[in-house]
């Protein structure tokens, strides 16, 4: 099978190019020569082919919680194709120690026959968090020995070490330095997050072995001249990762813009954080114990703090871009590429030969048009939009071109001859006129003018930030 779609590059540019399929793996990237198509390939026009989106902490989605009912987590894998996830890190939140034995054995047991996002693993935040910056978390269940839960998890992952992917603690609680050794030399990465640590502290604890930091800002101190904190630590290291919640009320458009200055596409990871209200109806749900209120955001009940929130990945890679004018190339390095490095995960990330075939087909705005999980399409939109697959050979001039439109969720529709079909993407433009700090601009979707946006540049503003806005 050949998937054809435009393609980031280094550069922030987007070339059309041939993504080749076999046996679930990615056998060829290449440009597309412009011949005519092969039977069964799947043509998507002008929109862009990025590695499948892996999102690392979820607590749940769709009206299931993953810490009340951890095997909710294999529902919810089913339907985050349709937001571009091929694969994510189940997370328990702090709880008894039962949720979290409940929670290794489901991520072990994959329903038969599952062909959704896969589950790499949990992640367990919480309870080793600082009482002082828990957010939603229960501070009844905090614990304060680190040690403690090394032990906990050395006693569960004794047969399959892979069920803990991730650990979030604080590296100001008692023997966390030695705590972080012993998760990283038992293959489980450790992130730092939920803390009032000093900067010294924190920087032990990348020294022991951590290597992130869980949204960053977000439950922990104040970056403040006197005392940098764990957030200022986490922007001037080199190497640790970040992961961010870029939803537009857990931070400061300033904040996303100073994390993307400092730490940039290469330590980005974008998270959605979401909870059991994502994806479903506005009402009360929970995560963990914690009652939750959703409308526009997620806010415990207990304290009015946030608790999770309703984002999806591609709605953050959105506004991600608006803010700071990142290119695909950047958006599929934070979404994706980034991810799977932290984990270790050298089979996803990246559209290049030997990996896994994890794709996401988006539109120019960023909505997803397809998800292919090891190379099977898991999902497509409603409308099949942007699917155009070339039949058999027809005629003096070789490919026949059919067209269909397809349900929600459904396999590619059956043609003669084993191929498939649905309708070619519309070519877009955008013109903009820009007279000295405003512009308008407008849509061209190959048929008609869309109406006029209008707006201001600033004298500040990047010229990629101002042509986000517009496409977006």
């Amino acid at each position: 099978m050949r998937i054809i779609a435009m393609l980031p590059d280094a550069r922030g540019r987007t070339r059309r190019g041939c993504i080749t399929v076999a046996s679930g793996r990615i056998a060829q990237v290449a440009p597309h020569d412009g011949a005519a198509g092969r039977a069964g390939d799947l043509d998507f026009g002008a929109h862009v082919a990025l590695p499948g989106f892996i999102d690392l902490q979820l607590n749940g989605a769709f009206g299931h919680d993953i810490t009340t009912d951890p095997s909710s987590m294999w529902p919810i894998a089913e339907r985050l194709p349709g937001h571009g996830v091929t694969a994510f890190l189940p997370t328990i939140i702090t709880s008894p120690r039962r949720q979290r034995r409940a929670g290794c054995e489901a991520v072990r047991r994959p329903p038969a026959g599952h062909t959704g996002a896969a589950a790499l693993g949990l992640h367990i935040e919480g309870p080793v968090l600082s009482p002082d910056r828990a957010g939603a978390h229960p501070r009844t269940g905090l614990a304060d020995d680190a040690d403690g839960l090394a032990d906990e998890l050395a006693d569960e992952l004794a047969d399959d070490a892979d069920a803990v992917a991730l650990v979030t603690l604080a590296p100001e609680a008692a023997k966390a330095d030695r705590a972080i050794t012993r998760l990283v030399r038992a293959g489980i990465a450790v992130s730092l997050g939920h803390t009032a640590a000093t900067a010294d502290q924190t920087r032990r604890a990348l020294g022991a072995g951590a290597g992130a930091f869980t949204h960053l800002f977000n439950a922990m101190g104040p970056l403040h001249h006197r005392e940098v904190g764990a957030a200022g630590a986490a922007l001037l290291h080199p190497d640790a990762w970040v992961s961010l919640i870029v939803d537009g009320h857990h931070l400061a458009d300033d904040a996303v813009r100073l994390a993307w200055r400092l730490a940039g596409a290469g330590r980005i990871c974008l998270i959605t954080d979401a909870m059991a209200g994502m994806g479903a109806p506005a009402g009360s749900y929970r995560i963990g114990g914690v009652p939750v209120r959703c409308d526009e955001t997620a806010r415990s009940l207990d304290n009015g703090s946030l608790a999770g929130s309703l984002l999806t990945m591609p709605e953050a890679a959105r506004r991600l871009r608006l803010l700071t004018g990142a290119s695909w190339h950047e958006l599929a390095a934070v979404t994706s590429t980034n991810p799977a490095e932290l984990l270790g995960d050298a089979d996803r990330g990246r559209l290049a030969r030997g990996r896994r075939a994890d794709i996401v087909i988006v539109d120019p705005q960023l909505h997803p048009v397809a998800t292919f999980v090891a190379g099977v399409l898991a999902w497509r939109r409603p409308e099949a939009a942007a699917v155009t697959t070339t039949g058999a050979a027809a005629g003096p001039r070789g490919a026949a071109r059919q067209r269909s439109t397809a349900p929600a969720d459904a396999a590619p529709a059956e043609r003669p001859g084993g191929t498939t079909a649905t309708r070619a993407a519309a070519p877009a433009a955008i013109g903009v006129d820009i007279g000295g700090t405003t512009y308008k601009a407008a849509v061209f979707d190959g048929a008609a003018l869309g109406p006029a946006h209008r707006g201001e540049t600033g004298r500040e503003r990047p010229a990629a930030e101002v042509l986000a806005e517009i496409r977006d």
